[in-house]
């Protein structure tokens, strides 16, 4: 299991005046069980794979039984 969007160490601008500018979470796994994606340790709700972009540091982890993965990127 492994998140294959956004990547490590990526960098995202946000355009002023823009409309809401969603990342979407993408993730490459060999099984089908349930995952959970969680930013900055918080659980994201799981109605679909768009996160909106906020600027700071941000930590994604999914998790999936005792799988895990982790990636940092900026905003």
């Amino acid at each position: 299991m492994k998140i294959v969007s956004p990547r490590n160490g990526d960098n995202f601008l946000v355009y002023p005046n823009s409309p809401q500018q969603r990342l979407e979470l993408k993730l490459a796994a060999l099984q089908e069980q349930p995952v959970e994606w969680w930013m900055n340790g918080e659980k994201l709700a799981d109605e679909g794979l768009y996160w909106v972009l906020r600027p700071g540091s941000w930590t994604l982890e999914v998790r999936s039984g005792e799988m895990r993965d982790r990636i940092t990127f900026q905003v």
